[in-house]
């Protein structure tokens, strides 16, 4: 991929918080992640669960200058740090990289979108049963 700085967070510590600046992209090459938001009366809402080979922190390459959520390691989780700048040049310089990245986030988009949908129109009981088999990978 592209030269970054590894960083190991342990099970339940902040990678970082709502309202910190978004300056880099981050890759899990391994552990879990659970991105939450906090709403101005003190309530969480966990957005997306991530795993393995999956990207968060993008919203800075689309100019969000700070974090709107918190991201927490959910096991023993070790991630890549990549800068803004050195994030923009590899999705400039390289062939391949920006059809990986950009098939990620519409993966990751419909999978959101899906939850969403879960959500809104789904019991607890069905939520939990889709739920069930994501928190297993």
């Amino acid at each position: 991929m592209c030269p970054g700085k590894l960083w190991s967070s342990a099970k339940k510590e902040t990678i970082f918080s709502q309202g910190d600046p978004a300056a880099n992209v981050l890759y899990i090459p391994t552990g879990g992640v659970r991105l939450s938001i906090v709403n101005e009366s003190g309530k969480e809402a966990v957005v997306a669960v991530l795993g393995l080979g999956d990207l968060f922190g993008e919203g800075c390459l689309a100019g969000q200058p700070l974090r709107i959520g918190t991201a927490t390691a959910i096991t023993a989780t070790t991630t890549l740090v990549i800068e803004k700048k050195e994030m923009i040049r590899v999705l400039h310089a390289e062939q391949t990289f920006p059809d990986r990245f950009i098939n990620f986030m519409l993966a990751r988009n419909i999978r959101i979108e899906e939850d969403l949908v879960d959500q809104l129109f789904n019991s607890s009981e069905q939520r939990l049963a889709r739920t069930l088999p994501l928190l297993a990978r």
